[in-house]
């Protein structure tokens, strides 16, 4: 019943995974049921990936030493990800997971894209001198990702401010 990384199927590498997953699909009137027993275990995962959160020294903002830069530093949007990717990985999914689900918006989108693949949209124009941003503002040092499957818009592009 325990976890065998050298197993060739990706079920058999953790069989109770397996056997959840059957379960699921072929009971599907024990959801409720499912949910009672793995809620307790998800909200235990979240208060530890919160506690490492809390701990993480490069989060914590001291008065001393406040500035509007070091805050514009902390709150990066890819240095927020990062955090939750290192500290908190099952919060980060099931964050991506509820922010992707494709709903109606999302789908009425895809087509549409879909449809218009012909016309191309000049997201790769040069933004390096950048005149909106004003000159003392920190360099921003990350390369933008594409936007991810699902959003809108890059969640890392969110704040203008920063």
């Amino acid at each position: 019943m325990g976890y065998t990384p050298s197993a060739r199927m990706e079920d058999l590498k953790f069989p109770p995974g397996m056997v959840f997953r059957a379960w699921l699909e072929n009971f599907p009137d024990a959801e409720e049921h499912m949910l009672n027993m793995i809620e307790p275990f998800a909200q235990a995962t979240v208060g530890k990936e919160s506690d490492k959160m809390i701990r993480d020294v490069e989060l914590k903002v001291k008065m001393k030493t406040l500035t509007l830069t070091g805050i514009q530093e902390l709150l990066q949007p890819h240095r927020v990800m990062d955090k939750y990717r290192e500290h908190a990985p099952f919060t980060w999914k099931l964050l991506h997971t509820f922010a992707a689900m494709p709903n109606k918006f999302r789908k009425q989108r895809e087509k549409k894209k879909s449809a218009n693949t012909s016309e191309g949209d000049s997201e790769d124009d040069d933004w390096e001198d950048d005149p909106n941003l004003a000159d003392d503002e920190p360099m921003k040092t990350w390369n933008p990702l594409q936007t991810p499957e699902g959003f809108t818009r890059n969640p890392m592009l969110v704040s203008p401010n920063l």
